[in-house]
């Protein structure tokens, strides 16, 4: 059942974290928002997960998040998809998380009454020379981005210490 990849904290909250979190994922969008329903105040956290070097793109789209903190930070990224994704009225954290020469799509994705945070994350777009990076600001969270920048070869200090993919 998919329910049993939730598991409860020492608070005695409701968690979805590591390898369970990436198993229910991997079952798609119906099985795990019929397990979402049953714990809708859990907390989802895929910290620091390599989707990058998983096979072909990766979707969320239509998934339904709890109303815990939902985290992505220090995650990796290729293509991926949150289309019509239901973030929940919790935190969602993208901090520091790398989407990195692939697609990036959000459309129609909500976020309920919580803060997004996307603190020092980092967009590259395009593959090799020349790309558009953007970034967040990790002291005020405001997004910007910089037109036919060069792809840096260590994809930014803090997220790899060699070239994705290498």
């Amino acid at each position: 059942m998919a329910e049993e990849y939730f598991k409860k904290n020492e608070d005695g909250r409701w968690v979805l974290e590591g390898e369970d979190a990436i198993a229910l994922w991997q079952q798609g969008a119906d099985v795990w928002n019929a397990a979402v329903a049953k714990h809708p105040n859990a907390t989802v956290d895929f910290e620091s997960f390599d989707f990058y070097h998983k096979k072909g793109s990766i979707s969320f789209a239509g998934f339904d998040f709890p109303t815990g903190t939902v985290s992505f930070s220090r995650a990796f990224f290729g293509d991926v998809s949150f289309r019509y994704a239901n973030f929940g009225d919790g935190d969602v954290l993208f901090h520091k998380t790398g989407f990195l020469h692939g697609n990036v799509d959000f459309t129609g994705a909500t976020f309920g009454s919580g803060q997004v945070h996307f603190l020092g994350a980092i967009f590259v777009i395009a593959r090799g020379t020349p790309s558009t990076i953007y970034r967040s600001d990790p002291d005020t969270g405001s997004l910007s981005f910089i037109r036919e920048a060069p792809c840096p070869q260590n994809v930014i200090s803090g997220f790899s210490t060699s070239t994705p993919g290498k």
